[in-house]
C-alpha cells in the first residue's frame, strides 16, 4: 500500500499551503476594496448638489446609478444676482477612481474670478480650459479624462452660454416647436491641447434645455441624437422634475443599464 500520509508542515510549504495563502491575501484585498468603495459611496451620498432658484430659472435632475459609486456629477452655483453657472460631467472610468474624479471636478470648477476692482464671470470655454489644465497638472500615471457641459444663464434675460467637452450634445426644447440639437464643438477634458468654444442663445419663456450623460445615448459622439429628440417629443409633463424623470425612463427602457445615467433639465419659466 502506498503511504499517503503527508509529511509534517507540508500544508505550510506545499501547493495546498500556497493556495490557502493566496486565498487569504485575496480576501484581505477584497475586504479593503469593499471598505474603500463603501467609504466613497458614503462621501458621494453626503454630497447633495444645490440647484438655486433665481429669477425665472429652474433646474431638475434625475440620476440612475449603475454601481455603488458613480461617475456622473452635476451642480449649479449662483455667480451673482442674475447669473447662475451650471454643469454636467461624466468621469471616464468606473468604481472608486471615477467617484474621486467626479468629486475633483465638482470641487475645482469655478465660474467666477474675483479681484480688488470687482469680479468677472468666466466664459464657459475658459472655464473648461482652466479645468483641463487642472486635470493635466495632476500628472497621474493614467491621465484622468472626462466629458462635460458647462454653461451660464442670465436669469432675467434668458441668455444662455454653453461650452462642451466631448459630452453628448444638449437638446433645446422650445415651448412652441420641435426639440432640436444644439451642436457644440469641444474635445475631452484631460487631453493636452484641448480646445473649447462658447456659444450663446436667448431662451424664450417656457423653453427648456436638456443635458444627459452617455449612459442614456446609443452613440454619445453623434451630432444628431435622434433617440434623444424622440424622447423629448414623447414626453408630456408639466413639472420639470417629472419631465426629467420621464426622459430618463424613456431613454433607458430599451437598453440594459451599463453606466451611470443622468438627466439635467433647465427651464426659463414664464412670468
Amino acid at each position: 500500500m502506498i503511504d499517503t500520509e503527508l509529511p509534517p508542515g507540508w500544508y505550510k510549504t506545499g501547493k495546498a499551503g500556497q493556495a490557502r495563502e493566496v486565498n487569504r491575501e485575496l480576501q484581505q484585498a477584497y475586504a479593503q476594496m469593499s471598505a474603500e468603495t463603501e467609504f466613497a459611496a458614503r462621501l458621494q451620498a453626503s454630497y447633495r448638489p444645490l440647484f438655486p432658484e433665481v429669477g425665472r430659472v429652474r433646474f431638475a435632475v434625475h440620476c440612475r446609478s449603475y454601481g455603488l459609486v458613480g461617475s456622473d456629477c452635476c451642480a449649479a452655483v449662483r455667480l451673482d444676482e442674475r447669473t447662475v453657472g451650471f454643469w454636467l460631467a461624466d468621469a471616464m472610468s468606473h468604481g472608486v477612481p471615477s467617484a474621486l474624479l467626479a468629486a475633483f471636478l465638482n470641487r475645482v470648477v469655478s465660474g467666477k474670478e474675483i479681484a480688488e476692482s470687482g469680479y468677472r464671470i468666466i466664459p464657459p470655454a475658459e472655464v473648461l480650459a482652466r479645468l483641463n489644465q487642472d486635470m493635466l497638472a495632476l500628472q497621474l500615471s493614467e491621465p484622468p479624462m472626462a466629458t462635460m457641459i458647462y454653461g451660464t444663464i442670465d436669469c432675467i434675460s434668458g441668455e444662455v452660454a454653453l461650452a462642451r467637452a466631448a459630452h453628448p450634445q444638449p437638446i433645446h426644447v422650445p415651448a412652441d416647436g420641435q426639440p432640436t440639437v444644439w451642436p457644440l464643438t469641444g474635445t475631452l477634458l484631460g487631453v493636452p491641447g484641448a480646445g473649447f468654444a462658447t456659444q450663446s442663445r436667448i431662451l424664450n419663456a417656457g423653453d427648456r434645455l436638456v443635458f444627459v450623460t452617455d449612459g442614456l445615448c446609443h452613440d454619445p459622439t453623434a451630432s444628431d441624437q435622434p433617440e434623444l429628440l424622440e424622447a423629448m417629443q414623447l414626453t408630456d409633463a408639466n413639472s420639470l422634475a417629472d419631465f426629467a424623470e420621464m426622459v430618463a425612463t424613456k431613454l433607458s427602457d430599451d437598453r440594459a443599464l451599463t453606466d451611470d445615467a443622468t438627466v439635467l433639465a433647465l427651464e426659463f419659466m414664464r412670468k
